[in-house]
């Protein structure tokens, strides 16, 4: 369901007028659909003139100058809230009449990610004295990846290898001729961590 943002707060007083124009515009030129406002669109236009007005005297003027423009700003920003409330309860939600208001839309944040899978066909091989290469399918939602390793697969301790990246690790210094096990997860957004990919294992050369 698509939700107003007018952000007014965020607005200068030149923007305010821009918006406040084009709202008044567009729902003009869709009155049909917007019969029954509760500021009519010649309320609003001298609101806006007198805004304008305002605006323009306080380009040499000083506080007073301010403090009036101020006041008519906050007469504008009433209107344009109370239009704001009402082209909600027509639309129902409906993003094309909030639109056609010429009213801005909330932007739709992502949902929150609160898993990631695992890393898939991990696959080590060595080919070097001493290393093991690893290669897996890239995760979507990943920022790096974490490698552990250990040499008895029964009673398994686990030592971390490298964070990467990639979807490739290559682990040095590891004994020759000897069985090492390996596994790896995924990390993600704010340190969200995968369960750990099933061990492969690979005899170094």
């Amino acid at each position: 369901m698509a939700t107003i943002a007018l952000k007014l707060y965020k607005k200068s007083a030149g923007d305010i007028i821009f918006t406040a124009r084009n709202i008044n515009k567009k729902m003009k030129a869709n009155a049909a659909l917007f019969a029954t406002p509760p500021v009519d669109a010649k309320t609003l236009e001298t609101h806006i003139a007198d805004l304008e007005d305002a605006h323009s005297d306080t380009i040499n003027g000083g506080q007073h100058e301010t403090e009036i423009r101020d006041e008519k700003r906050a007469v504008v920003e009433g209107d344009l809230k109370l239009l704001s409330l009402y082209v909600s309860q027509v639309s129902l939600g409906n993003a094309s009449i909030i639109r056609k208001a010429g009213m801005p839309i909330k932007r739709q944040q992502s949902a929150c990610i609160n898993t990631i899978e695992a890393p898939k066909y991990l696959t080590v091989t060595s080919t070097v004295a001493g290393h093991a290469n690893l290669v897996w399918e890239k995760v979507n939602g990943s920022r790096n990846y974490m490698v552990e390793y250990c040499d008895n697969n029964t009673n398994p301790v686990w030592n971390m290898a490298t964070f990467t990246s990639r979807a490739k690790a290559t682990v040095k210094n590891l004994q020759n001729a000897k069985e090492y096990w390996f596994r790896v997860c995924a990390i993600g957004p704010n340190s969200l961590q995968s369960p750990w990919t099933q061990t492969s294992k690979v005899s170094v050369q």
